[in-house]
């Protein structure tokens, strides 16, 4: 990280303190604390047997998995893909939109995840499976979602407990799916101390990110840099899914813009508006944040990309960031605990409640009115 800030740890900490009382009114900071036992609840689940229906879901030769869902519900079907990639014996597509991909058949199985149970992409996607005599798992805690389960054979309830924003309902809605797969024998499931081990670093992750109860915060230094900036994130293409839900989550937690670049395929675009400006007024690139996500998995081409990158980088203002863990899925989660937090300091800092997503809210009305 770079050295410095505005202000100090303790200076900063208090105001965020101050800031955390009068914005937090829907307690964010509460289910990030629970993503932990969230994950717990399902990877480590004795009773998936009692879905009768999963024996038929064993017993058939799928040709993979397409997981169908919008924001924060659909971002464990991009870390499930990306498992899958890594280790799994089945592809997982992710399908963000109405209906489904046109080489869809029902030899694919469909996950649908709506955490409302009331996103009208996904029930479109729904209606179009059962209507080709697909079977679809769908992944909810309740809504119109639930109801299509209780009135067709064909899709199958994996009911989740409601009260939250769904992007902070990632360790329900993500650990279902995988602790789903891993059941089924569609994912490779680690040994049980295996998994134990991980969620408790889970949990050490969390205390270690929470800003409340400590003075000297890496997470709050790091908001107090890069709040006011255009983020930029980067990494290999095994984390991709990862930047992807860290953008959406300073989209929404923080309000602020970020974009994506992956290695190496922004080897071959994006990098040149990075380092090759000659012109400062072409773009300010000290106003630019750069986070940098790495786990010890990656490439060793990539690594040398992106120790190249690091530095040829014209710009102060970058971090390189370590994913914690022996494995893909434990550096996925962790730097999910890390960007959570993260996206919540920054909200605070910028005077944001970061439950708050009003113009969300006022499209899906207008969409209604117009209907």
């Amino acid at each position: 990280m770079s050295e410095g800030g505005s202000e100090s740890f303790e200076v900063e900490s208090h105001r965020v303190r101050t800031l955390i009382k009068d914005l937090d009114t829907e307690n964010m900071l509460g289910h990030l604390r629970n993503f932990p036992r969230d994950l717990e609840n399902w990877l480590l689940r004795k009773n998936f047997d009692e879905y009768e229906w999963c024996e038929d879901i064993i017993s058939k030769a799928w040709k993979g998995i397409v997981c169908i869902g919008m924001g924060g519900s659909a971002a464990g079907g991009m870390y499930l893909s990306s498992l899958a990639n890594q280790e799994g014996s089945h592809p997982v597509c992710v399908w963000n939109n109405y209906g489904l991909p046109n080489w869809w058949d029902p030899e694919w199985l469909v996950i649908a995840i709506s955490y409302s149970g009331n996103t009208e992409e996904t029930l479109d996607g729904v209606e179009k499976a059962i209507n080709n005599k697909g079977t679809v798992i769908a992944i909810t805690s309740g809504g119109m979602l639930s109801g299509i389960c209780e009135l067709n054979e064909n899709a199958n309830l994996i009911h989740l407990k409601a009260g939250q924003p769904p992007r902070s309902a990632f360790g329900k809605i993500f650990g279902s799916m995988l602790g789903f797969c891993w059941h089924v024998g569609l994912i490779n499931k680690p040994k049980e101390f295996k998994i134990r081990g991980m969620i408790e670093s889970l949990g050490k992750w969390v205390q270690e990110c929470d800003f409340w109860d400590y003075e000297r915060n890496d997470i709050i230094l790091l908001a107090s840099e890069i709040e006011e900036k255009i983020i930029g994130i980067i990494s290999g293409p095994e984390m991709e899914a990862v930047s992807y839900r860290m953008k959406c989550q300073f989209n929404e937690n923080s309000a602020r813009f970020a974009r994506v670049g992956i290695i190496p395929e922004m080897n071959h675009n994006e990098l040149v508006s990075w380092g090759g400006l000659k012109h400062e007024a072409d773009l300010k690139i000290d106003e630019q944040a750069v986070l940098i996500l790495n786990w010890d998995g990656e490439k060793e081409n990539n690594k040398k990309r992106i120790n190249w990158f690091v530095n040829n980088l014209r710009s102060d203002s970058a971090w390189s960031l370590n994913g914690e863990g022996d494995t893909l899925l434990e550096a996925m989660l962790y730097h999910s605990v890390m960007m959570d937090w993260l996206s919540c300091a920054i909200a605070f800092l910028r005077g944001k409640n970061p439950t708050a997503i009003e113009p969300i809210i006022e499209l899906k009305k207008y969409l209604t009115d117009v209907k």
